[in-house]
């Protein structure tokens, strides 16, 4: 496995075969290792990017206290046979191409994770940013940031990217916890509690599928599953999986996706499930 930190170094290492890239800020878990598992599957080489992207949070202290885990993240990228880690700093980005660009969004800005300020426009710089540096056959995304997963085919579309995006189903603990880095700011006690929000998002299914009123649905939530727990929702949302627009009350519609925000121990956690 090779460790490039500047642009330089990376470009005569990529291959002119099929090449995957999985592009993480870090702090990797097992989702991610499964994303980088599928691009070892299917390319002759495969890039695992780790950048803290500043411009992707909307809040100082949330960047500050992002977990930053490189050693050991390596450590895992080594193990299961990743070709290629690129791990440049802010300078280095931003010294090779990066250029922060006002992307029209349309409806994916303003609702759930688009009302983070500037969050979308940072993600849809950074992925156009690599997918124009590193040329990639695929790129694989986990479906825990289900929105954000159109905010990158967005990108493509827009820039005429020759990249396949492949979406991959969000992993869990045994709980059914998604896996995510911001995690492993949560307390032993808050990590079993937050069990609940993948119950939460099942639970909503079935009332969904039983004809229940939406806001029946999410006052039966916050009642049975997060605040006997001390988690405080933020937003859950019924979308259409194709646009994302949101559902109120028509049950006759098909390829639905709940998605759900919280905070638990002051760390905002987001999930999602479909409805089939």
């Amino acid at each position: 496995m090779k460790i490039v930190r500047y642009v330089v170094d990376l470009l005569p290492r990529l291959s002119r075969q099929s090449l995957g890239l999985v592009p993480t800020m870090g702090a990797l878990h097992e989702g991610h290792l499964s994303l980088v598992s599928k691009s070892i599957l299917q390319n002759d080489v495969t890039v695992c990017s780790i950048f803290v992207n500043p411009s992707q949070f909307d809040a100082t202290e949330d960047f500050e206290n992002y977990p930053k885990t490189l050693e050991n993240d390596l450590r895992k990228l080594s193990k299961i046979g990743c070709d290629i880690v690129f791990v440049p700093d802010e300078s280095e980005v931003k010294s090779s191409g990066y250029e922060e660009n006002s992307w029209h969004l349309g409806h994916l800005e303003g609702r759930m994770e688009g009302v983070r300020k500037g969050h979308f426009q940072g993600v849809a710089n950074i992925v156009c940013y690599l997918f124009k540096l590193i040329k990639p056959t695929r790129a694989y995304f986990g479906e825990k940031d289900f929105q954000q997963i159109s905010v990158v085919r967005r990108v493509v579309d827009s820039m005429g990217l020759p990249v396949e995006i492949i979406s991959c189903e969000t992993k869990r603990t045994r709980g059914g916890l998604a896996l995510s880095s911001r995690n492993l700011r949560l307390s032993k006690k808050a990590k079993v509690d937050a069990s609940n929000i993948h119950k939460a998002l099942l639970f909503s299914a079935r009332a969904f599928g039983d004809r229940i009123s939406i806001a029946k649905i999410q006052s039966e939530v916050i009642r049975i599953f997060l605040k006997p727990y001390g988690i405080d929702l933020e937003y859950l949302t019924f979308l259409h999986e194709e646009t994302l627009t949101p559902i109120e009350t028509k049950y006759e519609c098909q390829n639905i996706r709940i998605c759900i925000a919280v905070y638990l121990e002051g760390v905002r956690l987001i999930d999602n499930t479909p409805i089939n």
